[in-house]
């Protein structure tokens, strides 16, 4: 990679030292003359190897159908000649002793009527069928010969000399050589099925006069030609019908292009042939000879729009290069986009471009500073005002309550006394934010020192009662969340109603899982402030705590769902004048036994 690369280097850096003048003369070479040459080669091989694979698909299309019409036609041969061995009702007939010529002609009516030989001999692939048989009182006729007719024919010795029961023959009588050297193709069917008592031989005429015409119609992809073990079949040259022996001809060359197909044919393999000479490069171009013509046209005047184009193209990299450099006056800092080129004017927009990156950077670099000492003083200063608001001691308050507190005791007004300990402590955990998480033991105190308080300010008309509990008592919980439910369940229900009311706090575990359940028995809500209320915490957000009034019950949720994620759940009940009852279950809040 890096001889390519120090080899690629050197050659830039040669066009780049090189004169714009001289530089059109390489680029008409390089760029117009041998592309043109290259593309006008590979346009004429592409064409020729268009043509070979056109040709490769003729062949092999006229092969395939070839070969499909001699499968269908001894198939279908083979077919009938399978029906009639295996049909019980032409043995019969065939078997039968005849005492006279109206019994023979009634029984052989009667047995054109039941069987399908009349449709059989119709078959398009069937010229005629003949049967010859050994029974005695068979009549010759059209259909039926006596055995002693098929003694003289050339198959008959063969099929009882090949031990089989199906041969297929054929002669030439006539030496007739027009595409074939068939006169005769004929499969012999030996009817021994059935235990059968006399000599029977079916002889279908195979009528292949459909793959005949098939042939001289398949013959203008190329020669075409049928063989067996040897022996020609059919061919569309006739010289090879003149040739004394077939196996010993070579009727394919080297630069032939050549298809084949086997066929099996009973016990023997027919093969199909076609052949086609190859095309030639040479022959290729004489064919395209007017569109090479065209090209060669267009190649001339092509060179001369290109330079144009060329020249074009410096002028207007110049004329770009010097817009550029006139936004700078106007403080507009652009840079150059597209090809620029490697010459010296691309070398030009590249340090225009590295420059303004440079300058851009440099202003962004200074902005961004800027701004950070900025984000510094206004930092400092909040510090500044924090820390005068801090000076304010807290415990001054801590201390005042104390002070009432022991007050009251020296007066004898213990229940003032233990309201102002609770309202002191509770200020004093509120003002302590070093830690947001607690257990439900320290949160259930928080509660049970508010519900006092609350107790202390309405007398009867608030009751409560807690349970925790002992297995939830670690489990770890944001700081306030349930003293936040717990007080508005005291302001939004139990003080919103004319009747005395009751919280219940129950903190229990369900399987793995913590249970909260928080509820009042004050003025309720109606179904749809329920919705409201659920589709205002599903959409619950930080933002949301700056826009709205009411942030108690808001806050503690989005704390709980921020600390819990999807782990918890969240439902209200409630009915109007009846109470409200909010249930949350923290799932698998068992195994936060202890953590924060």
């Amino acid at each position: 990679m890096r001889n390519i690369s120090s080899f690629r280097d050197r050659i830039i850096g040669k066009t780049n030292n090189v004169k714009l003048s001289k530089k059109f003369i390489r680029f008409y070479c390089y760029c117009m003359l041998i592309p043109v040459i290259l593309i006008d080669t590979c346009f004429l091989v592409h064409i020729n190897y268009r043509e070979k694979a056109g040709q490769t698909k003729e062949l092999e299309y006229a092969v395939e159908t070839l070969k499909s019409e001699l499968v269908n036609m001894f198939r279908n041969c083979v077919d009938l000649s399978n029906y009639m061995y295996s049909d019980q009702g032409i043995y019969d007939f065939l078997t039968r002793e005849y005492t006279n010529e109206t019994e023979y002609y009634d029984n052989f009516f009667s047995f054109q009527k039941e069987s399908c030989i009349g449709y059989l001999k119709s078959i398009q692939v069937v010229e005629d069928i003949q049967v010859y048989d050994e029974n005695p009182s068979i009549i010759r006729g059209d259909f039926c010969r006596p055995l002693e007719d098929a003694k003289d024919e050339e198959w008959f010795p063969v099929i009882r000399n090949q031990g089989g029961n199906l041969l297929l023959y054929y002669t030439n009588e006539s030496n007739n050589h027009d595409y074939t050297a068939i006169d005769k193709l004929r499969m012999i069917q030996k009817m021994d099925n059935f235990g059968c008592q006399y000599e029977i031989y079916v002889v279908i005429d195979i009528n292949f006069e459909k793959f005949y015409n098939l042939i001289d119609k398949q013959s203008r992809h190329g020669e075409i030609v049928v063989y067996s073990e040897g022996e020609l079949l059919f061919s569309t040259n006739k010289k090879l019908f003149s040739e004394e022996s077939f196996s010993n001809v070579k009727f394919i060359t080297k630069n032939d292009r050549v298809m084949k197909r086997d066929v099996e044919v009973l016990d023997k393999i027919w093969t199909i042939c076609v052949r086609q000479p190859k095309i030639s490069l040479w022959n290729t171009i004489m064919c395209t000879k007017d569109i090479i013509i065209i090209i060669v046209i267009i190649n001339i005047l092509l060179p001369f729009l290109l330079l144009i184009a060329v020249e074009r193209s410096l002028l207007k990299r110049v004329s770009v290069l010097e817009e550029h450099f006139t936004q700078l006056e106007n403080e507009e800092f652009n840079i150059i986009i597209g090809n620029i080129g490697k010459d010296e004017i691309g070398h030009l927009m590249e340090h225009y471009n590295a420059m303004v990156t440079k300058v851009k950077n440099l202003i962004e670099t200074t902005i961004a500073q800027t701004n950070e000492k900025r984000l510094l003083e206004v930092s400092k200063k909040q510090a500044e005002l924090n820390a005068l608001n801090s000076q304010i001691n807290p415990h001054f308050m801590y201390n005042t309550l104390q002070c009432i507190c022991m007050r009251s005791l020296i007066k004898g007004e213990r229940e003032t006394a233990e309201i102002v300990r609770n309202l002191s402590s509770l200020l004093r955990q509120m003002s302590k934010w070093n830690e947001d998480n607690i257990t439900f033991s320290e949160e259930v105190d928080f509660v049970t020192k508010y519900l006092k308080i609350q107790k202390y300010r309405f007398a009867e008309k608030i009751n409560y009662l807690i349970f925790l509990n002992p297995i939830c008592k670690q489990v770890r919980i944001p700081k306030l969340s349930i003293v936040s439910f717990v007080e508005n369940a005291c302001v939004h229900g139990i003080e919103g109603s004319t009747e005395n009311g009751k919280i219940f706090v129950n903190i229990y575990p369900h399987d793995k899982d913590v249970v909260i359940e928080i509820e009042d028995t004050g003025c309720g809500m109606n179904q749809q402030q329920i919705i409201d209320l659920k589709q205002r915490l599903k959409n619950a957000n930080i933002t949301m705590l700056y826009d709205s009034k009411s942030t108690g019950v808001l806050n503690a949720y989005i704390r709980l769902k921020n600390y819990f994620g999807h782990d918890l759940s969240f439902d209200i009940e409630s009915e109007v004048d009846v109470g409200t009852k909010i249930i949350m279950k923290l799932i698998g809040g068992l195994n936060l036994n202890g953590e924060d």
